[in-house]
């Protein structure tokens, strides 16, 4: 499976997915911190994040969601994070994902 990445994600976006699952999980009383995620929180933010950046075309073709997300975890995220990991070792610039 072939994993297109929609180029209409801004940072915008990606800001507001952080606060909406950080919101979600102050509401229910689980965390009250507003700059950091937990761990249940930060794979809520992947699996948002993976949405928002799979073209339309790539999450309507019937494929279950599950199957798109392990492939963008697999060819996208990982592959980006170890990259940006290896530079950071070497204190090579500043990069995000």
């Amino acid at each position: 499976m072939s994993v297109r990445v929609s180029p209409h994600r801004t940072l915008a976006t990606l800001t507001s997915i952080f606060a909406k699952v950080n919101a979600e999980f102050r509401d229910t009383g689980e965390n009250d911190d507003e700059q950091e995620l937990d761990f249940d929180e930060f794979k809520d933010v992947l699996v948002r994040v993976c949405h928002a950046k799979l073209a339309e075309s790539q999450r309507d073709n019937g494929t279950p969601f599950e199957h798109s997300l392990h492939s963008w975890l697999q060819l996208i995220f990982v592959p980006k994070y170890r990259a940006i990991l290896k530079l950071k070792k070497f204190n090579i610039g500043q990069r995000t994902l």
